[in-house]
């Protein structure tokens, strides 16, 4: 696939590492994602959103401005392994 560009938003919830990712893999109709940050990293523990079930980790840069993702995601037709890069 072609690199793709979308926003995504991360908000807390929860414990005081949980956080909802809004627009993950580019999925809308307010579906969000939780994942878990430990340290500088994120977590994204398998679990299945707007059929899309997915699993990964991501490390954020030391200036907090970058956060490398490694993740899978599988719709059913295949899995996709995705590398992204979030920029604030």
């Amino acid at each position: 696939f072609a690199p793709q560009t979308y926003t995504v938003e991360v908000e807390a919830f929860g414990g005081t590492n949980e956080v909802k990712i809004y627009g993950f893999y580019n999925i809308g109709n307010g579906e969000a994602l939780k994942a878990e940050v430990l340290g500088k990293t994120i977590y994204i523990y398998n679990q299945t959103v707007d059929g899309i079930e997915f699993s990964g980790t991501g490390t954020m840069q030391p200036s907090l401005d970058q956060v490398n993702l490694s993740f899978t995601a599988n719709d059913g037709g295949g899995i996709d392994q995705v590398k992204a890069t979030w920029i604030r």
